[in-house]
């Protein structure tokens, strides 16, 4: 789309070509996002998964697995 943009012959579809500009760099933000925050989410899962943290705070890993889930079907859904 950017190379689009900067040709001569795209002068008449400007419009419309920087309207998907704006709408592609709008859906590359928000996957970014989403992979910056399943790498932060899979840190939390191995700490509350597991290991000593997981038991000596038994009710926040019971609590996280059940965000967990809905975490898990939301990103599903998406």
């Amino acid at each position: 789309m950017q190379g689009m943009a900067s040709s001569r012959y795209a002068l008449f579809f400007k419009d419309t070509v920087d309207e998907w500009l704006a709408k592609l760099g709008e859906t590359m933000e928000v996957i970014d996002s989403w992979l910056h925050l399943q790498v932060m989410w899979m840190n939390l899962e191995a700490v509350f998964t597991g290991g000593d943290i997981a038991k000596q705070l038994p009710q926040d890993s019971k609590r996280f697995v059940s965000i967990d889930k809905t975490w898990v079907k939301l990103m599903a859904k998406v």
